[in-house]
């Protein structure tokens, strides 16, 4: 689909007021790479046109370093000998060092580029963006094949949402850290999802993490949970917060997907999940990271901005509810 709008631009140039030669000095770009080691270096993805008659396209890269975002990205610009088009822009990959001590900086840039629009797609990598983004596979445009994997992971459960607008707004809103998925290269160099890093802070998660998260996150889609005797569904969650009581509730409606000898212990399901999320709840309580918004949550009931989040442990309770056929079983755990 991606491949048909770029076509499309092209196309439109070709039967307007422009020519091939019009063509020629424009470059689209499709993908950005930021990556900070002593200085931050960025990287754009062109795509170029190769074939007047039948309008194939190629990658070519170019990068730019300086002192700062702003710096890198003009040196960068200085390299290309056509005019930048950035409004087809629709993926960002940054490194971990950005994530960690940059990402203001980076956001901001963003936002107040008129060139650049916030509809697009942000990923992070631990080591290197830029070689993210410049591996060659076959003839394939390298952005295509991260945005063909961010749609096809649209509905998994092991991964935080991506776009550059929604995580903006949630590091924005008081109270609340906001995740950034992680992407790897394989071996045969495609790419896979591999966890979570938070924004300003130093600590990276697993994607068993980022399963536990979306729980506590209410964004349960088609999640599976399994044993030796069965394996259910869920496919819709609840979490609210008690403060009188200092609970995390969680909710759970799920769906029996496979049982044998007619067996389904409820009550080990919900002490496995309950251990597992008080697990994740601790490790990032210990490193300070609000993913929940307890402290704007708290603000919002009761107006008064202390750190609460820190200041008192909160006990997690699972409600699991099991619809077996046609049944509904019920189940409370602690």
């Amino acid at each position: 689909m991606k491949k048909i709008i770029i076509l499309i631009i092209f196309s439109l140039i070709l039967t307007g007021c422009y020519n091939y030669n019009e063509i020629e000095k424009t470059a689209i770009i499709d993908a950005i790479s930021i990556d900070y080691n002593d200085n931050f270096a960025v990287t754009f993805e062109i795509i170029k046109n190769t074939d007047a008659d039948n309008l194939k396209l190629e990658a070519n890269y170019v990068s730019g370093s300086g002192d700062n975002i702003v710096a890198a990205f003009s040196n960068a610009e200085s390299k290309i000998d056509t005019n930048p088009f950035f409004s087809h822009l629709e993926l960002i990959i940054v490194n971990e060092a950005i994530i960690k001590n940059h990402f203001n900086e980076i956001s901001n840039f963003i936002l107040r580029n008129p060139k650049i629009n916030n509809n697009i797609k942000l990923v992070a990598v631990k080591n290197s963006a830029k070689e993210v983004l410049t591996i060659k596979k076959d003839d394939a445009i390298t952005s295509n094949l991260i945005n063909q994997l961010i749609k096809n992971n649209y509905n998994n459960a092991h991964i935080k949402n991506t776009n550059f607008d929604r995580i903006v707004d949630k590091m924005l809103s008081y109270g609340i850290d906001s995740p950034i998925s992680l992407i790897t290269v394989n071996n045969d160099n495609t790419y896979q999802f591999d966890g979570m890093i938070i924004i300003n802070h130093d600590e990276t998660f697993s994607n068993d993490d980022v399963l536990l998260f979306n729980i506590l996150d209410n964004n349960c889609n088609n999640i599976l949970l399994s044993n030796k005797t069965s394996a259910l569904r869920i496919n819709k969650c609840q979490t609210t917060i008690d403060f009188k009581n200092n609970v995390i509730n969680v909710k759970l409606k799920s769906e029996l997907s496979n049982v044998v000898n007619n067996k389904v212990n409820k009550e080990s399901y919900e002490q496995d999940i309950t251990d597992k999320i008080t697990m994740f709840y601790q490790k990032i309580k210990k490193h300070n990271i609000d993913l929940l918004g307890i402290n704007q949550k708290y603000y919002k009931k009761h107006h008064n901005q202390v750190n609460y989040y820190q200041k008192h442990d909160f006990t997690i309770k699972v409600d699991l509810i099991i619809n077996k056929y046609g049944l509904i079983s019920e189940g409370h755990h602690e």
